[in-house]
């Protein structure tokens, strides 16, 4: 990629902007600097940071709010590589280099030195790193790791979990260990884990019931992962975490009432 031209650009609050197609063998990135932007089908709102990434034959954005017009700077480059990877069409910036500073920078260079060759290499360079550094995915994850933790008795599979995440069953745990530093299995097990915690912990629910409350496939598994992870039985967890003033004599019966009845919070 060679640096060809950098502009500055403000939308004007009283007339509509007129997109343009980036033309064959170029790219064209546009930086939002100030104002908000929308963008896609559902014309999702984009502020300061975001930074669009169009390839040949990409339209430009246009569509802003008379409220906040749009800033940005653009860096059009020609693509000197025959090939040309597919990119994330928008990604925020997440450099600790903030884009503000970035911005600054490559200003005060290209005005006092215009174009040069260290100059296209630092702005393709920091460009690229954060457009690398994005995925798509990671709101997708946020929202199957609420689930899984909502609802970890469900029959969760390496299949489903990765159609969430539109991801391939062969990547779910590369982006799992990278973004949760374990596999998709083992966040399974340790949010079942919890939950059979909870129950040990919070009520009378016998522990033959938990298996199946918690998503394991049967008594046998769920007390080998229990005692993997925690060191007890479940019944030695329940009988260490149960409230110190649940007197041991009471009867099952009783103690579920008692249970009940102290369970109900302090004003």
């Amino acid at each position: 990629m060679t640096l060809k031209n950098i502009k500055l650009y403000t939308a004007p609050s009283n007339q509509a902007v007129v997109p343009y197609k980036v033309a064959e063998g170029f790219n064209e990135i546009e930086l939002i600097t100030d104002g908000e932007v929308f963008f896609g089908k559902d014309k999702n709102r984009y502020g300061p940071g975001s930074v669009f990434w169009h390839q040949a034959g990409d339209e430009t954005v246009y569509l802003t709010s008379k409220e906040k017009p749009y800033s940005c700077v653009n860096f059009i480059f020609e693509n000197t590589s025959e090939y040309d990877h597919q990119r994330n069409r928008i990604f925020k910036w997440s450099s600790s280099f903030s884009y503000f500073d970035f911005v600054n920078e490559v200003l005060g260079s290209y005005f006092q030195n215009g174009i040069n060759s260290e100059l296209s290499d630092f702005i393709y360079h920091n460009l690229n790193w954060n457009e690398k550094k994005y995925s798509p995915n990671k709101g997708r994850l946020k929202n199957l790791i609420n689930a899984i933790q909502n609802n970890p008795a469900n029959h969760w599979t390496s299949t489903n979990m990765a159609a969430l995440l539109k991801i391939s069953t062969s990547s779910l745990n590369r982006f799992f260990k990278e973004e949760v530093k374990s596999t998709a299995h083992q966040f399974l097990i340790s949010q079942r884990l919890d939950k059979a915690r909870q129950l040990l912990a919070s009520t009378e629910i016998p522990i033959k019931n938990l298996p199946e409350l918690t998503g394991f496939g049967g008594p046998e598994s769920f007390c080998r992962s229990f005692k993997q992870s925690t060191g007890l039985t479940p019944r030695q967890y329940r009988l260490k975490h149960r409230p110190d003033n649940i007197p041991s004599a009471l009867t099952d019966h009783r103690k579920e009432k008692f249970w009940v009845l102290n369970r109900v919070d302090s004003p």
